[in-house]
């Protein structure tokens, strides 16, 4: 189901879906199955991180042109940012209550999408807050210098010793 305009009308909609899903998955989770508890908890995870991504995807105002449409874009990914965390948070709990079971297809998806989301902050290079200069080479050491400065240290060590 995909987030269209007006949201007013398509996004409780979709809301009440993402609820109901939930809401079965939770069931299925109580049955006390450990791979039916997993799978519940991955996809309650999917289903929150896919409900963000529908928000930041959803149909933006036609009349919206520039700055308007970036700061537009932009609350739509604050809005949709809890969804991810919630997201984030499910395989979290799921992976820490899994403990050893890594074995279970599920526990290993859950673990392969929360990486893929956690490394995903990280692709982002922010400008630096101080200016770059440019700088010089170290002038050469030759060997014969680079003995010499060896045996002086050497020697003024055995001085501080005595």
């Amino acid at each position: 189901m995909r987030i269209t305009q007006p949201l007013k009308t398509s996004l409780p909609k979709k809301q009440k879906a993402l609820d109901d899903v939930m809401a079965r998955y939770a069931k299925t989770a109580g049955e006390g199955v450990p791979e039916w508890r997993h799978a519940s908890s991955f996809r309650t995870g999917q289903a929150l991180a896919a409900f963000g991504e529908a928000l930041e995807r959803s149909d933006k105002p036609a009349d919206l042109q520039g700055d308007d449409r970036l700061a537009y874009e932009e609350v739509l990914r604050e809005k949709a940012q809890p969804f991810y965390d919630r997201a984030e948070q499910v395989w979290t709990d799921m992976l820490r209550q899994a403990g050893s079971e890594k074995s279970d297809p599920w526990v290993e998806r859950a673990q392969s999408s929360l990486w893929q989301r956690l490394a995903g902050r990280f692709y982002f290079r922010p400008e630096v807050d101080y200016p770059r200069i440019a700088g010089t080479p170290p002038e050469p050491v030759s060997l014969k210098e680079d003995k010499q400065v060896k045996k002086d240290s050497a020697v003024a060590q055995r001085k501080d010793e005595n």
